[in-house]
């Protein structure tokens, strides 16, 4: 006997997460007051990854607003990130995705300038692929096949693209005090060589007016880019992903109609999956009319599917710090989300846990002006039988006001959960052949059945096809709805 075997690749997503501290000195030319407050965002411009080891290359960006003689000021500045995540169970070209997040930073006054630290917190997932082996069909027996479609073939993408935009405004612009963007993708399809990914692109702008009032706008830039994959079909599944590596505005302002315009240049860092299930025809039992056969199996957990919805969940809630009675909220600025848990407890809920974190200017009665870094957690519920893989989470249109003193958040968590469909199947590995069976005599075999068997049960008791049974025992039904008889005609030698 000739046991086929066929093998699939079934992918196996892996977390991996790593963490280094930064040290970045900022050398000024002009003097700094008081520090309102700070952005410190990064973002990842490349990651190749090899045998045990993924090299990340990306770019730190600072934003801080301070305080000279009244007047509100900002500086920006970047630092280039290199390092390494070491793993064993990352190989070639494994990456799913990987967010960069910047914990735990300070800005403080130095002699010479500013000195920002920080904690950089990496977090990834690697397809670490698993090859399985199953029996496919036996020669010269009679099988009952199943069907199974794993997920077979994950194949990873990146590429940058640029992206512009603009808006018009009613009103005279001298500058742009500060900015925060956050990206997502809507839709993500494959052709054939390529992949497209729709998104939009959101800016937060606080924008200092002619007349010294300050306003906070928002931009929204829809994108469409297509990233070349020679592997990419029609039919296969995208999971895309889309950060902003860098944002530059440009103001253009007339006196006499007293309008501007804003031209917006984006640098994006396009990553993503591209995945593909085959069908699977293997063996769950079998028996052989001339030999005894002995069957080994093996429990296998396959990935059937690899998902990915947007969630969009407004929230309401109380900040972690006191302000005045008298104060008053005149900007949201720099918000994020610094901490994510995923809890599955329930067989149909996701429970998702985050702390979103926004800087606020906050005005007093005799127009002095101060930051605060404000902290409020949030909890969302999410209908899903299946845990998240991962998860991005962004903040839209935070808003901070002042009630009795508490200051209250506002804002919009747009949630990104991937989530891989897992099922445990049983696999005949190998079929062992064994002595030959004795042949009966007689041309009449009588084959006894319990209540309940099924047809297959049947077939191994009697040693005979589905298509002999039936045939010869037309008033038989399965299951059985009784012990009963059944009869094999058979052929004598």
């Amino acid at each position: 006997m000739e046991n086929i075997f066929k093998q699939v690749n079934c992918p196996s997503i892996i977390k991996i997460t790593h963490s280094y501290p930064i040290s970045v000195a900022l050398a000024l030319e002009q003097g700094v007051g008081d520090i309102l407050s700070h952005q410190a965002v990064a973002c990842v411009n490349s990651v190749s990854s090899s045998n045990g080891v993924a090299r990340v290359n990306g770019v730190a960006f600072f934003n801080i607003l301070y305080k000279e003689e009244g007047k509100i000021l900002s500086y920006e500045s970047s630092a280039e990130l290199a390092f390494e995540i070491s793993d064993s169970r990352i190989s070639a070209d494994s990456l799913v995705n990987l967010n960069i997040y910047v914990k735990n930073s300070a800005v403080t006054k130095g002699a010479n300038g500013l000195e920002i630290t920080a904690q950089i917190h990496a977090e990834g997932y690697f397809n670490c692929p698993r090859a399985i082996s199953f029996l496919e069909d036996i020669e010269g027996a009679v099988v009952k096949k199943g069907e199974i479609t794993p997920l077979t073939c994950v194949k990873c993408f990146t590429a940058t693209a640029q992206v512009d935009g603009e808006k018009s405004y009613p009103f005279f612009i001298e500058r742009v005090i500060y900015h925060s963007e956050c990206a997502r993708v809507t839709n993500a399809i494959s052709a054939t060589g390529e992949i497209i990914v729709e998104g939009e692109i959101t800016s937060e702008l606080l924008l200092l007016k002619r007349n010294g009032e300050r306003a906070l706008e928002r931009i929204v830039t829809p994108f469409r880019y297509e990233v070349d994959c020679e592997a990419s079909e029609p039919n296969h599944l995208v999971n895309a992903f889309v950060s902003v590596n860098q944002a530059t505005f440009k103001i253009s302002s007339e006196e006499e109609a007293n309008s501007a315009e804003i031209a917006c240049e984006y640098s994006l860092f396009v990553s993503g999956v591209l995945t593909a299930q085959t069908a699977v025809n293997c063996v769950i039992d079998g028996f052989s009319t001339t030999n005894e056969l002995d069957f080994e199996s093996e429990k296998e957990e396959i990935t059937r599917l690899l998902e990915t919805r947007a969630i969009k969940h407004k929230h309401f809630g109380e900040g972690d710090i006191t302000l005045g009675l008298t104060d008053s909220v005149i900007a949201t600025a720099f918000c994020a989300v610094e901490e994510l848990e995923i809890k599955k407890e329930q067989p149909a809920n996701v429970d998702i846990n985050g702390v979103a974190t926004c800087f606020v200017i906050v005005k007093k009665e005799d127009g002095e002006l101060y930051g605060e870094r404000v902290q409020a957690p949030f909890f969302v519920t999410v209908e899903s039988d299946q845990a998240p893989v991962f998860a991005n989470a962004q903040i839209h249109g935070a808003v901070a006001r002042n009630l009795e003193g508490k200051c209250l958040l506002e804002f919009e968590i747009i949630l990104t959960l991937t989530s891989a469909k897992q099922e445990e199947v049983v696999l005949t590995v190998n079929a062992i052949e064994g002595e030959e069976r004795d042949q009966k005599s007689s041309a009449i075999s009588v084959v006894f059945i319990n209540q309940g068997d099924d047809l297959w049960a049947v077939c191994k008791k009697a040693l005979a096809s589905e298509q002999v049974i039936l045939a010869d025992n037309p008033d038989v039904t399965f299951p059985a709805k009784a012990d009963k008889a059944v009869v094999v005609y058979r052929k004598l030698q």
